[in-house]
């Protein structure tokens, strides 16, 4: 199997999209390939917004946005809730207090006559956070639950 060369590509880019999916293909990674050319703007959206490994930047963009899509596909959902204040560091060094949240990703668990909500992953202390960093998050939040899904542990 070809190694995949991901750092190369800017997944802003429709061009550099297409070719990091050629090379998705070229892998054997056709679930990935075929996600890619049909969700190309939320992998854009997680390249220009979320962290990322060095080297490994396009791969883990692709990977977000693949577990937002699952998720929404298996009936996840997110709450958000305060979490108290919580304390940073200014642009100037001093500690300040801000208002923090929590984000819950939730399911249902249970068989078919009762089932019930069931928390999956959860983030806390999260300060201020806007709407692309809660997309972000929620996106981070489906990856654990998802997986905790696959596990059977949940």
């Amino acid at each position: 199997m070809p190694a995949i060369v991901a750092d190369v590509f800017d997944l802003d880019d429709p061009v550099d999209r297409a070719a990091f999916a050629d090379q998705l293909e070229e892998a054997g990674r056709d679930k990935e390939a075929a996600f890619l050319r049909s969700h190309g703007s939320a992998a854009a959206f997680f390249y220009r917004e979320a962290g990322y490994c060095v080297g490994r930047r396009a791969e883990g963009a692709l990977s977000l946005a693949m577990a937002e899509h699952e998720a929404s596909e298996a009936g996840l959902w997110f709450r958000w809730i305060d979490d108290g204040m919580g304390e940073a560091q200014d642009d100037s060094g001093l500690w300040q207090e801000y208002p923090a949240e929590a984000c819950i990703c939730m399911g249902e668990h249970g068989d078919s006559e009762e089932p019930f909500d069931c928390p999956l992953a959860s983030l806390s202390g999260i300060l201020e956070p806007g709407p692309d960093y809660r997309r972000v998050v929620q996106a981070g939040l489906a990856q654990e639950a998802l997986a905790l899904l696959a596990r059977g542990r949940a």
